[in-house]
């Protein structure tokens, strides 16, 4: 008599679970980087629509961009002026509390915050390296550059309207973007 058992043998299960596994692997590893991605994505959008709002705020303050003087030195960025009653960094974060409080960090939640700036395109990815030590004052940083270009090569120092934005992208290294 000939009987057979109905079931599976054990070389089957194996190998089901190891293709369950490896599916597993799959998606669980690939996952975070997706997300992760479009969590920078989002950043990019954000950084954006804070250079329109930009744009809108220099066409309802007399062709002025954030951070710049309004009287003597019309349009340059004031750092360290005493006296000049003009804070740059002051400045943006007042912009940023206006026009743009509704954007903030996909990952943290907290509201962008311009936690530095540079003239000239000096100092813009050095200023950038510091991102990890903002992080710990719940802000989103953002560092802007006057006259310069996020290749970092800056153009005519009298050139105060050309911006660039700089901020941590997740995946490592720098997101920036121009306003022209």
């Amino acid at each position: 008599m000939n009987r057979r058992k109905s079931g599976f043998t054990i070389i089957e299960v194996v190998l089901v679970l190891a293709i369950a596994g490896l599916i597993f692997a799959i998606v669980f590893i690939g996952l975070p980087a997706l997300q992760a991605q479009q969590r920078d994505t989002q950043r990019r959008q954000n950084v954006a629509e804070i250079i329109a709002a930009m744009e809108v705020y220099k066409k309802n303050n007399g062709g002025l961009y954030p951070g710049t003087m309004a009287t003597g030195r019309r349009g340059q960025p004031c750092f360290n002026m005493s006296g000049s009653g003009c804070s740059t960094l002051g400045m943006w974060n007042s912009f940023l509390d206006k026009y743009a409080s509704e954007y903030e960090d996909p990952s943290s939640g907290y509201k962008y915050h311009v936690a530095a700036a540079s003239n000239y395109g000096s100092g813009c990815r050095e200023q950038a390296g510091k991102f990890k030590n903002f992080r710990s004052m719940h802000y989103a940083p953002l560092v802007v550059c006057y006259s310069t270009n996020c290749d970092d090569t800056y153009s005519n120092a009298k050139d105060y309207g050309k911006i660039a934005i700089l901020y941590e992208a997740e995946r490592g290294g720098v997101i920036c973007m121009n306003n022209r």
